[in-house]
């Protein structure tokens, strides 16, 4: 190894430094300096400083105009990510940039530069434009690491309503495994008013036994009530998966009550027992878990039916007496 430093070292270094210091200081003066940093014109220092803005959130605002041109106009493409990647961490205060994120995400040539204009325009929530654009990255755009983010970014977008339908589709159409996760875990995050997308997550559970596509029904809960026989079935033929197929079914459960953890008990106790045979106590340990606690839902509704039926017993005259009697 060579005893001298190259620029690129020496610049690193020093960025880790003052990185180090700006710490120390207050919010406003870091993104003065940094700003600073980023009217350079040296990509790495404008690298680390669009970095750096990007971790302080909502109070680095100020440098929205500042990180709208690096997007548009630095040569380095690693440099336009990273101005993407701040305006996400500043989040809905970079309203401002949501144009100029829109037309990157349509025109650029580097999907890292696309996969952080969908990200940000993600973090910055909704806003005119925003919707469609990503709705067209999903299905559109050629590189699935772009794609996958613009999934992820729909879900701060708009209502369930708008958004839902493209991320079923992309379920259905895309032909990437990480894409189709992406699209799952959005669905997921949107909870039960995913309610539509239940059919679909059904049917590729069911040819993928995809662990993420199970956890995205626990996540829509009730209205997932048609995944528990496919959940059951994937959660006793496939070894691999039992203890992420054993959480999705006792969450969706959950969701229905007694009547949901009659249905799931069985599976859960026989996923249980599968696991400890194959020494994996963990695993086995959680589906009891999940098991015991579905079993005490039963119990409890169970109970309070009983003591309903009991009440409604004893007001009425004729039961009344009937218990009355000798």
């Amino acid at each position: 190894m060579s005893a001298s430093l190259s620029l690129r070292h020496i610049t690193a270094i020093a960025s880790f430094a003052l990185g180090c210091l700006l710490a120390q200081t207050a919010p406003k003066q870091q993104v003065e300096y940094l700003l600073q940093q980023i009217a350079s014109g040296q990509p790495d220092v404008r690298r680390q400083a669009a970095m750096r803005l990007s971790h302080l959130g909502p109070a680095a605002k100020e440098a929205v105009p500042a990180l709208t041109k690096l997007l548009q106009e630095a040569k380095e493409p690693e440099v336009r990510a990273y101005a993407g990647l701040a305006l996400s961490g500043i989040g809905p205060t970079a309203k401002d940039a949501v144009s100029a994120l829109i037309k990157v995400l349509g025109d650029d040539r580097e999907p890292e530069v696309r996969m952080f204009a969908a990200a940000a325009l993600g973090g910055i929530g909704p806003a005119k434009g925003a919707l469609p654009a990503l709705v067209k990255a999903l299905q559109e755009d050629n590189d699935p690491d772009v794609r996958k983010a613009a999934a992820g970014a729909l879900v701060g977008i708009g209502s369930a309503k708008d958004v839902v339908p493209a991320l079923v589709k992309a379920l259905q159409e895309d032909e990437e495994p990480e894409v189709v996760a992406a699209a799952a875990t959005a669905l997921g995050d949107i909870g039960p008013a995913a309610k539509d997308a239940v059919q679909t997550l059904c049917k590729v559970l069911a040819e993928n036994k995809s662990p993420t596509v199970a956890q995205a029904l626990g996540s829509i809960g009730a209205a997932a009530k048609p995944a528990i026989p496919v959940i059951i079935k994937v959660l006793r033929d496939e070894p691999f998966t039992r203890n992420q197929m054993a959480e999705a079914l006792a969450d969706i459960a959950k969701a229905l009550g007694d009547a949901g953890a009659v249905d799931s008990i069985p599976a859960l106790r026989d996923a249980q027992d599968a696991l400890e045979k194959t020494g994996k106590a963990r695993e086995s340990a959680d589906v009891r878990r999940a098991a015991e606690t579905l079993a005490f839902i039963r119990d409890r509704m169970l109970s309070t039916r009983l003591q309903a039926i009991l009440a409604w017993v004893k007001a009425n005259p004729i039961t009344s007496a009937w218990l009355s009697l000798p």
